[in-house]
């Protein structure tokens, strides 16, 4: 199944980041009476992706000069390849739900 960046999420006391993804797109252009805007889609289910820096084996942080070199040209709604979402749930600190992505 095709993944598609929903949000990047960083962690304000570690500063690690944290890529959430959908399991379609969650934004389009939509035309309604001959007139384009832009819409939020409702999605199914939402994944979270934590990326490790190849260079130093540790979790991606906003910081680090790898996050601005990953990150380049990424946009809200382009495609993640590379992962797909699972039936395997998780839970945040606070309590939200996502289900486990895999590198596929």
């Amino acid at each position: 199944m095709t993944c598609y960046l929903h949000k990047i999420s960083v962690n304000p006391n570690s500063g690690v980041a944290r890529f959430i993804i959908a399991n379609k797109k969650t934004i389009g252009l939509t035309t309604i009476n001959g007139m384009e805007f832009w819409s939020r889609i409702q999605v199914d289910s939402f994944g979270l992706v934590q990326v490790i820096n190849p260079h130093t084996n540790a979790l991606l942080h906003k910081s680090d000069p790898y996050f601005e070199e990953f990150t380049r040209g990424m946009k809200i709604g382009d495609e993640f390849p590379g992962y797909k979402i699972t039936e395997e749930l998780l839970y945040d600190n606070r309590g939200t739900k996502f289900y486990k992505c895999v590198k596929i």
